[in-house]
């Protein structure tokens, strides 16, 4: 008899637009739910796919929403699953069924947010390269600095697992592109029981040109500033706040500082530049490099994020102001 891990779970996968199915995530699957006591596979599709996928098994469902943002089928998932225990992924991203298998064991009953780290899947050109690197310091020291000091409040959103005794009473209802901030933000609101992973539990496809990443970091900056208007008056405001700062100012405020150090101390800021380098492409001297282009190229797309956040808050402004003339 197989050793049971969890007495259940309910996995959840989101499917947008044309997207293909990935395969790797219904493995997963079938491979988990015999060290489960009741396990349930669910996917949300815009379009039915169960026929043309050739998908069957048991306890696997469909709920086709088209047009449906990803937050709301999570609001949605938390009225239909059977289990407690939801584990999200997302359908772009490649497991490790290894380390997903070792995050399930090492679960505790008594957590409400689980979360591991994401990589990115064999990065090719340039942009997708200084994308790793972004990533590496979100996942390696952004996030973990900030839980550890009691601060943090964003989760990976690709892949992490919650109690849905808990969110299905206390998530935000209002939609948002920013899934991972509000459920992050709910956990730390309500002081849940956080549990954290060192795993690696899965790798996405990073954005392989410019223009795609730009457009992206400027629907970070609207789903931010909605982040804070949403969220103004609740006590864990200040936490939005410093996230962030986080993670878009760390880079512009160090580059800015070493830039003024380089006038009087050249030598000591090139060591420190060429250190925090290092750090950021963890040690690895070939990629060092693209860590030195990230320092330069990510200066600007942080800076475009904060003119994208001043842009939204200038226009809300403006809309308040129309509203009470």
């Amino acid at each position: 008899m197989e050793e049971k891990i969890i007495d259940s779970i309910s996995i959840v996968t989101f499917i947008s637009n044309k997207e293909k199915f990935n395969m790797e995530i219904f493995k997963f699957y079938n491979d988990i739910r015999k060290f489960c006591g009741f396990a349930e596979f669910i996917i949300f599709s815009d379009v039915a796919l169960f026929d043309s996928e050739k998908i069957y098994g048991d306890n696997i469902y469909e709920k086709v929403c088209p047009n449906m943002t990803k937050y709301k089928r999570i609001l949605l998932s938390l009225s239909i699953v059977r289990s407690d225990k939801i584990l999200f992924l997302d359908n772009d991203i490649s497991p490790d069924n290894k380390n997903l298998y070792n995050f399930l064991k090492a679960y505790r009953n008594e957590s409400d947010l689980y979360f591991g780290k994401i990589g990115v899947n064999n990065p090719q050109n340039l942009i997708e390269k200084l994308i790793k690197i972004d990533k590496n310091i979100s996942h390696k020291f952004t996030r973990p600095i900030l839980w550890k000091f009691k601060i943090g409040i964003s989760v990976p959103g690709q892949i992490f697992m919650i109690n849905k005794n808990r969110f299905v009473k206390d998530l935000n209802h209002r939609d948002t592109v920013f899934d991972d901030l509000f459920i992050g933000i709910c956990a730390k609101e309500n002081k849940y029981i956080v549990q954290r992973s060192t795993l690696m539990l899965g790798y996405e496809k990073a954005s392989n040109n410019i223009s795609i990443l730009l457009r992206q970091r400027i629907r970070w900056a609207k789903g931010y500033y909605q982040t804070l208007l949403f969220h103004s008056k609740i006590k864990v405001f200040p936490l939005i706040i410093i996230h962030g700062i986080a993670y878009h100012f760390t880079i512009i405020i160090i580059d800015i500082l070493l830039s003024f150090l380089v006038i009087k101390f050249p030598l000591i800021s090139i060591l420190i530049w060429l250190l925090f380098c290092l750090c950021i492409s963890n040690f690895k001297f070939k990629e060092l490099p693209f860590s030195a282009l990230y320092m330069i190229i990510f200066f600007m797309v942080h800076f475009i994020w904060f003119i994208a956040l001043l842009g939204n808050i200038i226009k809300g402004i403006k809309e308040n102001i129309r509203k009470n003339e």
